[in-house]
């Protein structure tokens, strides 16, 4: 499809929409029946050349997969929360979502078109438990295929008319099969417009994190998942020139569960070194937990129960005997004489007045608080994202339901990049450094970030020798710099403490390009101080200098940042020296770190 040249085109840089009105009207009396009123968008997507474009562009996604989850109404997610959720993902830099494992509510994808934000729409398909052999998945089996199908076209159907939807996911982990052949057969039959991708379109059952699979015909990117940085270094060193490969997208990679995400930065060195590295989707957005709140104690005097116990053991107090309940998650105890306790196992919900009819004047039965879901309650306040993390609410997941003996899968669903009613763990602030749009550096690159539309600028051959000059690199797809509305905000401390700020123009900049922009003259003025007074061997203190680099948009929200070490002269070193030095030299210091 051809854009017209008044049409601006829609992207998640820049999600232009138009209004189309549609009139149903009878033919006889020409009344107007119904009208709909939407918003649409206009782009092109397609792969060629090894490459995934987007209105001719080669973009880079930045994305994480998203489950529809709400800390008190589960599965069932409002409008406003569907719209936090973006407004999130947007913040920390992210570009792209995948709609994991089934297609979302309607109304994300038109938030999606609104904010900007690419979207993998995904058919609810998965049959993990079935096994990926050929002669064990469904997608094999022709009294399966009805089933595959109508998933696809119901997903098709429905979303086809928004913009923001750039790729279709025939479904996650179900093996491959003729069934999946003739879901992705359809699907270009009736949408010759957007690609489609399915991770499990390759002749070898299971995945692999080194090697590179055989990818079969269903699909038109390699979607591999978690795979290693060897694997995409492999893969890049393979098919970078190759104008018949298929780009590189990670449907899964980086699982964000617990104190996670490590070798983040290491997966975009790689990333930004390939053109036909494209990006990927991090596993996942959010923990899905359920809010609740802890009842009281318990005390029933004169009572036993008829509970199976756990452990018996004299204690010295009631504290201790609590101390014991919810370091080992036992359920309760009960308590003879003052000094003999027998505790447990079973979950608080679990004794209950039914366990509990045994008679004894001796005995008091202690029941442990147990959590009770907020759910959707009136009389609850609206969960405070802004909170600190001492007083986070309580979040029940695995074993916080059911009996002692439900199964459940511990805590393999608190596996987010923020917490069920979204406040961020600590690796979501790393991931947004990672993937700043922006970037700082002491020198040109030595290789070209996207080696398809990225020039080498003049200056980079032998590098620079001015120390107050530093390189600033656009790592956006379709915007110039000059045109974000972004300011720079320069920031000079010594051991911690500010000693000077300052603003400098952002530069023009064409997007994948990069380009130099000058420091503050007075920069040079750090070159006079000395070392802490009192130091005269050779080997005395010296402060460290650190330069801080942010850009921040139009309401002073930080978008990327940047830090270097400024080097003290060899001059310096020597507190005798009475001659001014020559001017700070920079280099990177830990910019990966987390702000």
């Amino acid at each position: 499809m051809k854009l017209n040249a008044l049409v601006k085109p829609w992207s998640a840089e820049r999600p232009c929409l138009y209004t189309v009105v549609v009139n149903m009207i009878d033919r006889k009396s020409e009344q107007v029946l119904q009208t709909i009123q939407t918003r649409v968008g206009f782009r092109n997507v397609e792969v060629c050349c090894g490459r995934l474009l987007v209105n001719g562009v080669a973009v880079t996604l930045r994305g994480v997969n998203r489950h529809e989850h709400d800390a008190r109404t589960g599965h069932v997610v409002s409008y406003e929360a569907m719209r936090r959720d973006v407004e999130l993902m947007k913040e920390f830099n992210f570009n792209a979502v995948r709609c994991s494992h089934y297609p979302a509510h309607p109304d994300f994808y038109h938030i999606c078109d609104e904010l900007g934000l690419y979207v993998v729409d995904e058919a609810n398909i998965e049959s993990h438990g079935i096994g990926f052999e050929p002669d064990q998945t469904l997608a094999g089996r022709p009294d399966y295929e009805e089933a595959h199908l109508s998933r696809v076209i119901g997903m098709f159907e429905r979303d086809k008319n928004h913009a923001s939807i750039i790729i279709w996911s025939l479904g996650n982990e179900a093996g491959n099969g003729i069934n999946f052949h003739r879901c992705y057969s359809w699907l270009k039959k009736h949408d010759p417009s957007r690609p489609v991708q399915y991770e499990n379109a390759r002749i070898q059952p299971i995945w692999s994190q080194e090697e590179i699979e055989t990818i079969d015909q269903n699909t038109d990117i390699y979607v591999p998942m978690y795979p290693s940085h060897a694997k995409l270094r492999k893969f890049g060193d393979k098919f970078e020139s190759d104008p018949r490969a298929l780009p590189l997208i990670m449907c899964e990679y980086s699982h964000a569960m617990g104190n996670s995400c490590g070798g983040f930065k290491q997966y975009w060195d790689v990333i930004w070194e390939f053109g036909v590295l494209q990006g990927g989707f991090i596993w996942d957005w959010c923990d899905q937990g359920i809010e609740a709140v802890l009842s009281p104690w318990r005390v029933l005097p004169n009572t036993r129960t008829n509970l199976q116990p756990t452990t018996s053991r004299p204690i010295r107090s009631l504290d201790e005997a609590k101390a014991i309940c919810d370091r080992r998650g036992f359920g309760g105890f009960c308590m003879v004489n003052d000094t003999d306790c027998t505790f447990y196992a079973e979950k608080p919900v679990h004794v209950s007045d039914t366990t509990h009819h045994i008679s004894d004047t001796n005995s008091t039965l202690h029941i442990a608080p147990q959590p009770k879901l907020i759910g959707d309650r009136d009389d609850v306040a609206p969960p405070n994202t802004t909170q600190s993390a001492s007083s986070r609410p309580l979040f029940c997941y695995g074993s916080d339901f059911g009996p002692i003996d439900t199964p459940h899968d511990y805590n393999f669903c608190i596996n987010g990049l923020v917490q069920p009613d979204r406040y961020p763990n600590p690796h979501l602030w790393e991931v947004k450094h990672v993937q700043r749009p922006v970037a700082f550096t002491q020198s040109p690159l030595t290789k070209t970030p996207i080696s398809i539309h990225a020039l080498k600028p003049k200056e980079e051959e032998g590098g620079l020798d001015n120390a107050s000059m530093i390189w600033i690199w656009n790592r956006f797809d379709f915007l110039d710099l000059m045109s974000t509305k972004l300011t720079c905000h320069g920031e000079v401390c010594r051991d911690g403490d500010i000693l000077s700020t300052f603003i400098i123009p952002i530069p023009h900049c064409e997007p994948h390009h990069r380009t130099n922009m000058m420091l503050p003259n007075h920069l040079k003025l750090l070159n006079h101080t000395r070392s802490r007074e009192g130091d005269t061997c050779m080997n005395a203190y010296e402060p460290e200098y650190m330069l801080t680099l942010r850009l921040k948009n139009e309401n002073g929200f930080e978008v990327s940042w940047d830090q270097f070490i400024i080097k003290r002269p060899k001059e310096l070193l020597s507190p005798t020296s009475s001659s001014p030095p020559s001017e700070s030299s920079l280099s990177s210091s830990s910019s990966s770190s987390s702000s």
